[in-house]
């Protein structure tokens, strides 16, 4: 069992704690009472339940809990909205594009820099991981190597990325290469 300091999901936590503890601190008078208050202790509950969940040998109970605190505390914020964006552009000088900014579930994840990242995983960009098997398919036989393994080191990076490193490692077969059994670099002959 890990320290339940040492997991992701009570890393982002612990920074939506912060993040909401600012935002709170600059709320209008009236609304830090009601909502900010309560914003603060939904996120306050939110650690606290990753800590007992990971503790627990039957996690089930705490993490729909978890998942409950999460919806509300994304409720809070929806209605806080307002005052975030407020925070946002008077104390940090910015701006929201309206084109670019969706409020949306955590559970659908964050899209960054070709992965989705997720409160319990991360994931690769499904048309990464087609540009990565297209390429390789396509790709001529002196950079094969070079091209596979570069993919399976960007796949390896995310937490959720076997199923992806075995599609890979199949294109990579056809191609009459050999793959490590940990689906992590082609090995084989060089080609020279």
């Amino acid at each position: 069992m890990a320290l339940h300091t040492n997991l992701p999901i009570y890393k982002v936590a612990y920074d939506l704690l912060s993040v909401a503890t600012d935002v709170v601190r600059n709320m209008p008078r009236d609304y830090k009472a009601s909502i900010g208050a309560r914003i603060r202790e939904e996120c306050v509950d939110l650690v606290v339940l990753i800590f007992r969940a990971n503790v627990a040998r039957d996690k089930v109970p705490h993490l729909d809990l978890l998942l409950e605190r999460l919806q509300v505390a994304e409720l809070l914020f929806r209605l806080s909205r307002g005052d975030l964006e407020a925070f946002v552009i008077e104390r940090l000088a910015l701006r929201f594009n309206p084109v670019k900014t969706a409020l949306q579930p955590i559970a659908r994840g964050v899209d960054f820099a070709g992965q989705v990242i997720k409160p319990w995983r991360r994931q690769i960009r499904r048309g990464v991981v087609a540009t990565a098997i297209a390429r390789t398919a396509a790709v001529g036989e002196l950079e094969l190597r070079q091209i596979a393994n570069s993919y399976f080191g960007l796949l390896r990076q995310a937490s959720a990325s076997h199923g992806d490193r075995a599609r890979l490692a199949n294109a990579v077969r056809r191609r009459g290469r050999s793959v490590d059994r940990a689906f992590t670099r082609t090995t084989g002959p060089t080609c020279s």
